[in-house]
């Protein structure tokens, strides 16, 4: 935006001279400020996986001592979600 403020275009009928002219060169310099809202929608909407894709087919395949086991406590959290079963009284 001080770039914009800086460059001193000139309002004329409702329209600001120069002020395409400025953006391809704002563009040039870092692209990555603008952004294209498709993109920006598809990168919200994109899937995030909260733990390795390895680990997330392991659910059953575990012991309540090997989950326990697990050094990392967001993994050990994770494996716990994933066995419940385990972890509920009378088991």
């Amino acid at each position: 935006m001080v770039e914009v403020k800086e460059a001193g275009l000139k309002l004329k009928d409702g329209k600001i001279l120069g002020l395409n002219d400025l953006i391809s060169q704002m563009k040039e310099k870092d692209a990555s400020a603008f952004v294209d809202e498709e993109q920006q929608k598809a990168q919200q909407n994109a899937a995030r996986f909260t733990q390795p894709f390895q680990r997330q087919n392991q659910g059953g395949g575990m012991t309540k001592d090997q989950i326990m086991g697990i050094k990392d406590a967001s993994e050990r959290q994770a494996a716990i979600a994933a066995n419940m079963h385990l972890f509920t009284k009378g088991e």
